[in-house]
């Protein structure tokens, strides 16, 4: 089993080992710009790599938009949404985006672990770590899924805001995000209409659910390597 942490953590290797660490220390749009100029020159590895999860997507054009939401992500947009993701995506609209996002036919949970049991067989080692982090995301509304005034620690104080934990798996070999959920207030289980409306489903439970097993070091990867 690996070992649990919470952020920050750092394990034996160096800056070398990671060429991505100094990506993380300027703004988040410094952090964007420096990200998409290096990875700029990844896209027939990228697009080999997205391909061997093409099975989860049964048509070219679905396939084809989440291959752009993937390119978007990584591109120097100061404030992901649905309009900035299409709009650098070539879209009218956002509804494709959103289309894929709170599309019923992906199962989500098994996708992730599809690409972490690649990202484990890729940079996977015995002495590797799983780093859990906490994060706030600012919100203007009341219709984003978990959404409400609470204490976070992207503003040092109470926001309305989404918070959600974040798991990354790091290595010598390199670090990937490997897992998330998102925390749902009792405000909002208290109303399953709101969820209805959100696209949560009624057996989602108040609070953290998987994470709470994970801060309980409930998780373990069962691989050939350890993890």
């Amino acid at each position: 089993m690996i070992t649990l942490r919470a952020s920050p953590a750092s394990t034996a290797s160096t800056e070398a080992d990671h060429p991505t660490k100094s990506l993380f220390s300027g703004s988040r749009t410094e952090n964007a710009t420096a990200l998409a100029e290096q990875v700029g020159g990844w896209d027939d590895d990228l697009w080999d790599f997205f391909l061997g999860f093409s099975h989860w997507f049964s048509r070219a054009d679905v396939r084809w938009q989440a291959w752009k939401y993937l390119r978007g992500l990584m591109a120097p947009i100061e404030r992901r949404s649905g309009w900035s993701l299409a709009e650098h995506a070539g879209d009218a609209t956002p509804d494709k985006m959103q289309g894929l996002l709170v599309s019923r036919c992906l199962d989500r949970d098994k996708l992730r672990d599809e690409v972490r049991s690649a990202l484990v067989a890729a940079i996977g080692d015995e002495a590797g770590v799983l780093v859990a982090d906490e994060t706030g995301f600012i919100k203007k509304g009341r219709s984003s899924a978990g959404v409400q005034r609470q204490y976070t620690g992207t503003t040092g104080k109470i926001d309305n805001c989404q918070l959600g934990v974040f798991l990354t798996y790091h290595t010598r070999h390199g670090r990937a995000h490997v897992d998330r959920e998102l925390y749902l207030p009792k405000s909002w289980t208290d109303d399953r209409d709101r969820c209805r409306r959100a696209h949560i489903g009624d057996d989602v439970p108040f609070g953290y659910d998987g994470c709470i097993r994970l801060h309980q070091g409930g998780l373990t990867w069962p691989h050939s390597r350890g993890v």
